[in-house]
């Protein structure tokens, strides 16, 4: 079993929708069957279990159930339950989290089975790719709050849940960090709306909503920052720092900085350099 998330208890970023002490994890079922509970039991959180790939049976009220791969089962608090086999190859994201009063997810007092839509296998897929990112924790509290929206939205609450500005924050976040790692390579705005797995429209419309700015100018800011602070405080010629940024040419660099800049990168280059 890998736990993926844990959400601290001090930490209100599901507060929206009521959602405490959410804790993701990755169970492949052959592997983790020691730590299983196999007996009958129930708990005072909530269950969410999506299967990734493989099956596996439930037995809940004393019916069994058995959920395949693209299908989820959510166990409402107080239900008996229980597993009744582990499949070899079989994998599984669970969600297990507790609900203050005011929460949407009260009303849900019967187990669900349904199919798992594809925005939330996506933002699984997302997440267990995203562990090694270093800035893992706040980029991924944003998809599991998309995805419990997603199952509220899904599940017909009375009041469809938008997804925040906090949520979006994050996307903004991930793409301004994609585009900082990345300014070298010659970036288009559809590298980076795949990358936060948003089309270039939504993209566009967030960045203009909270930068006042289009991705793409966004990336040539940046870049020609970058190549400024190359030029002024590098020994790269150039050609160096052309090749560096992935131009095409020599004369594509030189038009392109011109443009922003009103003068050729080597008059620049005679002003600023070491100059500060």
């Amino acid at each position: 079993m890998k736990i993926i998330y844990k959400h601290q208890k001090n930490d209100m970023c599901f507060e929206e929708i009521g959602v405490e002490n959410c804790i993701a994890k990755q169970i492949v079922l052959d592997k983790d069957i020691k730590t299983a509970t196999k007996k009958e039991h129930h708990h005072r959180a909530f269950e969410i279990h999506i299967i990734n790939k493989g099956h596996q049976t439930y037995k809940i009220l004393n019916k069994k159930y058995k959920i395949k791969s693209g299908s989820f089962l959510i166990i409402p608090p107080d239900v008996k339950h229980s597993v009744l086999d582990f499949p070899k190859g079989t994998i599984k994201t669970a969600f297990l989290f507790g609900v203050s009063e005011k929460s949407p997810f009260i009303s849900i007092k019967e187990p669900i089975i349904q199919k798992t839509p594809s925005d939330i296998i996506k933002n699984i897929e997302f997440i267990l790719n995203e562990t090694k990112n270093p800035f893992y924790k706040r980029i991924i509290e944003g998809r599991i709050f998309e995805i419990l929206v997603s199952f509220l939205n899904l599940l017909g609450h009375s009041k469809k849940i938008e997804i925040d500005a906090k949520t979006e924050d994050v996307r903004i976040f991930m793409a301004k960090q994609y585009i900082k790692d990345n300014i070298e390579l010659n970036l288009k705005v559809g590298d980076v709306a795949s990358y936060c797995y948003l089309g270039t429209k939504q993209l566009t419309r967030l960045f203009k909503k909270y930068l006042n700015i289009t991705p793409s100018k966004y990336i040539e800011q940046k870049k020609i920052e970058y190549i400024e602070n190359l030029i002024s405080e590098s020994d790269l010629s150039l050609k160096e720092i052309s090749e560096k940024m992935n131009f095409s040419s020599e004369y594509h660099f030189n038009s392109f900085f011109k443009k922003y800049n009103g003068m050729p990168p080597g008059e620049y280059k005679k002003i600023h350099k070491n100059s500060y």
